[in-house]
């Protein structure tokens, strides 16, 4: 099922200045785009404010604010969430979860989508459980990744359910 979640002006103020200060820094230290993605201008600024965005409707979702936006400098590899949650947010609510080849296996990975002023949780999966020869596409030449699509997800309902029972949520 997904969830549908609609940030308030203070929530999207937040994540639109974190998506900023994150492009800032990697503008400033001449960082790489990951997986050959724009690593300066206007495309890699919507990239960072895209994946913010969903950040915070997930953070939200689970009762998790208070851990967003904890990296003062970006670190490839680092989880957005605690224990081990990283959000992968799309443009479009009908693209599939994209997961990178060289992901951390151990990482359990959120579908999150943002069009319009929406944000839809679309589930959740370990790394582990999609890197597979079946999950690979290359739609854009030399940025090969796992394309998962929804119906292999578990629901967010049970992510939440385990965080609580973990005592990472209420």
């Amino acid at each position: 099922m997904i969830e549908k979640i609609l940030l308030d002006n203070v929530e999207l103020i937040a994540a639109k200045s974190e998506a900023f200060r994150r492009q800032t820094i990697n503008e400033t230290q001449n960082r790489r785009g990951r997986n050959n993605a724009p690593d300066s201008g206007a495309i890699a600024l919507l990239n960072h404010e895209t994946g913010s965005i969903g950040e915070m409707a997930c953070a939200k979702y689970l009762n998790l604010k208070d851990h967003l936006y904890k990296d003062l400098i970006p670190i490839r590899g680092s989880v957005d969430l605690p224990p081990n949650i990283d959000v992968k947010t799309a443009h479009k609510h009908r693209h599939n979860l994209i997961v990178q080849l060289d992901e951390v296996l151990s990482k359990i990975v959120v579908h999150a989508t943002y069009e319009g002023e929406e944000v839809q949780l679309h589930g959740w999966t370990y790394v582990s459980r999609v890197a597979k020869d079946c999950f690979i596409k290359e739609p854009v030449p030399n940025r090969a990744a796992y394309f998962v699509t929804p119906s292999v997800l578990h629901s967010m309902q049970l992510l939440k359910d385990f965080l609580i029972d973990l005592g990472y949520s209420k």
